[in-house]
C-alpha cells in the first residue's frame, strides 16, 4: 500500500512520463477503474436530539411488548405524528454521503482514489524525508515540520544553511568576534548587563562592522587564494 500511495503521488518520481497527473498514475497502476458502491445514510442530527425531536425517528411498527408497559418504542399516536415527522425531515433532514467496502485495501484505494482525483501530489522532505503535501503554486523542497528535538522547521533550517552557505570568510569571522565579545557582558536577557556596557558593546560593534566593510572589499578584490588568506588573518587580528 505504502509503495502504491509513492509510485502514485510522489512527483519526483522518475518510473512515470513528467506532468502524468495522479490520476493517470492510478490508473496505470491498477490497470483497471476503480469503481466503489456509493450508500446514503439519513440519520438524526445534533439539532434534532437537542431539540427534542428524536422520539419522532423511532421504528414506527416497533412490536408492542403488553408486559412492558413502559417501552419507550409504543407510541399509539404514530400516525398522528406522521406529517410532523415529515416536515421536521424536510427542515432538518441530516444525509450522510459514503461509500460500501468489502475490505480495509477498497477502503484505502477510496481514498486515494479522491485525492488523485483532486490533484494532490506528494514530494518527499530533502532534510527529514518525510512526505508532504506538494503546492505546484508554491513550490518547496522542506516541509513545514519540526524535526524531533528542533524548535524550527524543515524550511526554517534550510534557510538557515543556505544563508550560511552564501557568507563569506569575512562575514563568519565577523560574527564569531561578535559571539565572543558578548561573553565579556553578562547576557541580555538576564537583565543584568549595566548601560556602560551594552554602550561601549554598541560602540566596539559599529567600529568593527565598518573594519569588516572595509576588509570583505579586499577580499572581495583579491586575485588569488593566498591573497583572500592573508587578508583574512589580517581582519581576525585586528577583531
Amino acid at each position: 500500500m505504502r509503495d502504491k500511495v509513492y509510485e502514485v503521488f510522489d512527483i519526483d518520481n522518475k518510473n512515470f512520463i513528467n506532468n502524468f497527473s495522479p490520476m493517470c498514475r492510478l490508473n496505470y497502476w491498477d490497470d483497471h477503474p476503480l469503481v466503489f458502491k456509493e450508500v446514503v445514510v439519513i440519520h438524526p442530527s445534533e439539532y434534532e436530539k437537542l431539540h427534542d425531536k428524536y422520539e419522532l425517528f423511532a421504528i414506527p411498527f416497533h412490536p408492542i411488548d403488553p408486559e412492558n408497559q413502559n417501552d419507550s418504542y409504543i407510541d399509539c399516536n404514530y400516525a398522528e405524528k406522521e406529517p410532523q415527522r415529515q416536515e421536521f425531515i424536510k427542515n432538518h433532514l441530516n444525509i450522510l454521503n459514503g461509500y460500501e467496502f468489502k475490505s480495509i485495501e477498497e477502503a484505502f484505494n477510496c481514498v486515494i482514489f479522491k485525492m488523485a482525483q483532486i490533484g494532490i501530489t506528494l514530494r518527499r522532505c530533502k532534510h527529514c524525508r518525510k512526505y508532504f503535501k506538494f503546492n505546484p503554486n508554491q513550490p518547496a523542497e522542506y516541509c513545514t515540520n519540526k524535526p524531533n528535538g528542533v524548535n524550527m522547521t524543515c524550511q526554517q533550517i534550510a534557510a538557515q544553511k543556505k544563508y550560511k552557505a552564501k557568507q563569506s570568510p569575512i562575514q563568519k569571522a565577523y560574527i564569531n568576534s561578535l559571539k565572543n565579545r558578548n561573553k565579556w557582558y553578562p547576557s541580555k536577557k538576564s537583565g543584568l548587563r549595566a548601560p556602560e556596557q551594552t554602550r561601549e558593546y554598541e560602540k566596539w560593534k559599529k567600529k568593527t562592522s565598518a573594519i569588516r566593510d572595509e576588509f570583505q572589499q579586499k577580499y572581495d578584490s583579491a586575485q588569488t587564494d593566498s591573497q583572500r588568506e592573508m587578508i583574512l588573518e589580517e581582519f581576525n587580528l585586528l577583531c
